[in-house]
């Protein structure tokens, strides 16, 4: 098993509660996770939304535990993520999960309806070897395109 760090920020904000809800849900997927605790999270809006939790780190390494019971695994895992992530903030609504990807230098801004097509494009960008570029692209994923789009 290869060794890496994923590191996770929840907003100063966050509660006890939520924090702890952030924790388990990275480490029911792998206990190697490091949980920075209200921490801002960068970019992208993240001044104005309610909460950030952010995640940075070889992502595809992270989800790697559950890519060897197959893809499916890995799309459900992530979108079991995503869900969990939002419940641990039920109280306070509208908020932003942003995914920095070091292998292959994107981001990703993952809102609460984020459609299963769209994790399982996220899957394979993160699993396709691209060299990450001098500056970092972010995507959000477009209802109206039907996929990753990059983020104005």
């Amino acid at each position: 098993m290869q060794d890496f760090e994923l590191r996770v920020s929840t907003d100063p904000r966050a509660t006890d509660g939520e924090v702890q809800g952030v924790r388990q849900a990275f480490l029911a997927i792998d206990d190697r996770v490091v949980i920075v605790e209200r921490e801002r999270g960068k970019g992208a809006d993240a001044s104005s939304l309610p909460w950030v939790v952010a995640a940075s780190g070889p992502l595809a390494l992270f989800l790697g535990t559950l890519a060897k019971k197959g893809a499916e695994a890995t799309v459900d895992g992530l979108r079991r993520l995503v869900s969990d992530l939002y419940e641990a903030h039920r109280t306070r609504r509208d908020g932003l999960i942003i995914l920095d990807d070091d292998s292959t230098g994107r981001r990703y801004l993952i809102d609460k309806d984020v459609p299963r097509e769209a994790l399982a494009e996220l899957v394979t960008h993160l699993s396709s070897n691209h060299q990450p570029p001098a500056v970092r692209p972010t995507f959000r994923w477009s209802e109206l395109d039907e996929q990753w789009v990059l983020d104005d």
